[in-house]
């Protein structure tokens, strides 16, 4: 029965892996023509934030970005994706390598390679990788500011303030660094964010970096896709009701309530554990950005990985079926939307809202057994 278990996880393993190195193999990469483009547009003296016949879509990264692929402007737009792509894959192996590493558990196991094939097959994963997105490289560095959070704080701050230089996320951590005294990662992260911002403020033409700041920096609070892959709070909003101003009010409501109620479960925690409280914090950010695609939340195989961890080691089935819950409502992709009652097109929003609730619980050290007894008290009582 064992030999039939490992060799049931090895072919899916292999299989789920194949699946996801067909993304090598496309002929374009829609979102990294804006990534090949923008350096040299910026560098040209155009402005790549008006958009360009050569672009899929205008961009709204940060000018620190043009910068970081530029290098990839050395070569022909093909082989350039094809390498990113490949660069994409190898960080998200690297990613879940060091998951496994900061939860303290064996990578040379079945476990490992069953979770291998789970991301593999993860739409979140397959449309970052398809699409040609950047977030897989942000989810590195998420990674590695955990990883050396407890190793070298000035690592730990160069790393996040990587990610934020890049994607501007994740915001919130930097709040958190603040609640929770890490002053000296805070202070490393917010000069290096400076020292870089006039960086590229000297090699950016200034026309750009001034562009970016004024108009598309403020326009992300004025975003409403209604699209099916916008995932965050605005994105139900905006396919549940047509009124703009009830979509205001409720946005604003929900983001006061959620996020007020997020920081208090950190307040009042009885675990104390920075990796749970990092995974919780990107789920919060998904929910209430503007716009969260379904890219985005590749971000959230760093918050299933770490509760996966921390629930195998308490064995409990009840959080561990929610869990499994969250994965699958992430991990799918409907083809045909509109098919769909409007509630069902909210799924991911739904399944990163169900693993905020677990994560809540598990870091106010409210366990499934106390769940289940709660009511038999009540009666005693």
């Amino acid at each position: 029965m064992k030999a039939v278990y490992k060799t049931s996880i090895l072919l899916f393993f292999i299989v789920s892996v194949i699946s996801l190195l067909k993304s090598l193999f496309l002929l374009s990469y829609p979102d990294f023509t804006a990534y090949y483009y923008n350096p040299q547009m910026a560098f040209s003296g155009q402005n790549p934030y008006l958009g360009g016949i050569n672009l899929y879509t205008s961009t709204t990264y940060p000018p620190f970005s043009f910068l970081f692929f530029y290098p990839f402007s050395f070569l022909n737009i093909s082989l350039s994706g094809k390498l990113f792509t490949l660069c994409s894959i190898s960080l998200f192996f690297a990613s879940i390598y060091l998951i496994f590493r900061i939860g303290k558990v064996r990578t040379k196991s079945y476990l490992f390679l069953f979770v291998l094939g789970l991301f593999s097959i993860y739409f979140p994963v397959k449309f970052t990788l398809g699409m040609g997105q950047i977030n897989i490289f942000i989810l590195f560095l998420i990674v590695l500011f955990l990883y050396f959070y407890k190793k070298s704080v000035f690592l730990s701050g160069f790393f996040l303030s990587l990610s934020f230089l890049t994607k501007l996320f994740p915001i919130l951590l930097f709040l958190y660094l603040l609640m929770r005294k890490k002053f000296k990662i805070l202070v490393y992260s917010l000069l290096i964010i400076m020292i870089f911002i006039a960086f590229s403020f000297l090699l950016v033409p200034k026309e750009v970096n001034l562009y970016f700041y004024q108009k598309i920096l403020t326009s992300f609070f004025n975003s409403w896709p209604s699209d099916y892959y916008n995932q965050s709070i605005t994105g139900v909003l905006s396919r549940g009701f047509t009124d703009n101003n009830t979509r205001i009010l409720l946005k604003i409501l929900f983001s006061v309530v959620f996020l007020g109620a997020s920081f208090v479960v950190l307040l009042k925690r009885k675990t104390k554990d920075i990796n749970l409280e990092t995974g919780y914090l990107i789920i919060v950010s998904l929910l209430i950005n503007p716009f969260s695609w379904q890219h985005h939340f590749v971000w959230l195989v760093l918050p299933l990985l770490l509760t996966l961890f921390l629930l195998l080691k308490s064995k409990s089935s009840l959080f561990l079926v929610l869990l499994f819950i969250s994965y699958v409502l992430t991990a799918l992709n409907l083809r045909q939307p509109d098919l769909f009652p409007v509630i069902f097109r909210s799924h991911v929003f739904f399944g990163a809202l169900t693993l905020w609730i677990l994560d809540s619980l598990l870091i106010l050290g409210i366990n499934a057994g106390s769940l289940m007894n709660s009511p038999k008290k009540l009666d005693q009582g």
